[in-house]
């Protein structure tokens, strides 16, 4: 029996990202599906038998919640963990894979190794009708290929100049509905992959509304579906009779990034809350540095659309920003942020000894310290001034970076 020096179990660790691979079906024979899941193999081994297969991969970029803040599994060589999803449905079919484990192996000193446990804790966040064979799961693919269509009511459609054999669906939803309910409780597992602090949500709270994107191919005839990503939206209540929309989820799965679907999916949800009366303004939950990048370019090219960046010509209170940019529904801090990026682009870089720069730069660094007062104020006055300026530049060169993408 091989003997193992405690020294070298280091050599029996897997990050656990990189251990699991999430993957989507879509295809129209059993057979193939079956043949292909009882391989411990990736889509780019696809026989010429497996061509009719269409299987999307990429790995999650969070396990903490499931593996520990560590996100390590100890014990395995070999280790790789399937999360096999029916493209459309999200339908769910586990597999686990490895070539051995510390299990068996005889340590040299009085020390008992023992493997970390995987199916259990990646159970709990996957839906209560996991698939438990690959033939239901393989059936599964093959009749949604054919039969599926998306939950909800289909409220927008578009298309990628890029790709002329498909286009992209959106879809309203909430939790009255049954069907999503239990649709969501599928598609929940990717907020605790992909988003960072992601939390499953009360599915029993009618006041979410979500929207579900789908890309809808045409093959031979027949549209498949495949989920592309999907936006949650809180509805508060707002005295006396109106409503606060806030943005609490938003992902588009890797496969899907970098392709525009994001901004895609922001601007519609953006022109809804527009024209709902009801609703007094816009706000997010928390978003990354990501997402604040595509919501700014948006709201900027939104404004330049719509004429409104043109009457920004000067620094104003915010009381009269609110007036010109009430239509926007900008929440305030969104609604100064864009204003003083609308400002500088403006400027139309004007020297920074120009007078229109230097009220510009008094402006922004007015807020700055109303923002930060508790701080500053604790501070010695050259101190101050200097943190202050500091403060501005990284705003200043932030807003430029901005800027130069639209």
């Amino acid at each position: 029996m091989t003997l193992l020096n405690p020294d070298d179990a280091t050599g029996w660790v897997t990050n656990s990202n990189q251990a699991i691979t999430i993957r989507l079906f879509s295809g129209e024979d059993v057979m193939s599906v079956e043949k292909f899941l009882k391989q411990n193999t990736t889509n780019s081994a696809l026989s010429e038998e497996e061509c009719d297969l269409d299987i999307v991969e990429f790995h999650p970029s969070f396990t903490y919640t499931v593996f520990g803040e560590l996100e390590k599994i100890f014990g395995y060589k070999g280790l790789q963990i399937y999360l096999n999803y029916a493209a459309g449905s999200l339908m769910t079919y586990l597999q686990i894979f490895y070539k051995n484990t510390v299990n068996k192996i005889e340590t040299i000193e009085n020390v008992s190794l023992k493997v970390d446990e995987i199916e259990e804790p990646i159970t709990k966040v996957l839906s209560s009708d996991l698939l438990h064979s690959i033939s239901d799961f393989s059936k599964a693919v093959v009749s949604e290929s054919i039969d599926f269509t998306p939950n909800g009511k289909k409220i927008h459609q578009y298309t990628l100049s890029n790709e002329n054999d498909c286009v992209y669906e959106i879809y309203e939803n909430n939790f009255s509905d049954k069907e999503f309910r239990k649709f969501h409780q599928r598609l929940q597992t990717f907020v605790i992959f992909f988003i960072e602090g992601g939390q499953f949500v009360d599915d029993t709270d009618e006041k979410w509304t979500f929207y579900t994107l789908y890309k809808k191919a045409d093959y031979c005839g027949k549209n498949v579906y495949s989920f592309v990503g999907f936006c949650s939206v809180y509805n508060y209540f707002h005295w006396p009779d109106n409503i606060r929309a806030r943005i609490s989820q938003f992902l588009v799965l890797p496969p899907y990034q970098q392709s525009g679907h994001g901004s895609k999916l922001y601007n519609f949800i953006r022109q809804s809350i527009l024209s709902n009366t009801l609703i007094v303004d816009l706000t997010v939950e928390d978003p990354n540095e990501a997402f604040d990048d595509m919501r700014d370019k948006n709201d900027i090219k939104w404004m330049l659309s719509a004429g409104n960046i043109k009457k920004l010509d000067k620094p104003l209170p915010f009381k009269d920003l609110h007036n010109l940019m009430s239509a926007s529904k900008f929440c305030k801090k969104q609604l100064i942020r864009v204003a003083e990026l609308c400002l500088l682009k403006n400027l139309n870089n004007k020297s920074s000894k120009s007078d229109n720069f230097k009220e510009y730069r008094i402006w922004v660094k007015k807020r700055l310290f109303r923002q930060n007062y508790d701080m500053l104020i604790e501070m010695e006055p050259e101190e101050r001034k200097k943190k202050l300026q500091d403060t501005f530049d990284s705003v200043y060169q932030d807003y430029i970076r901005i800027l130069s993408t639209i």
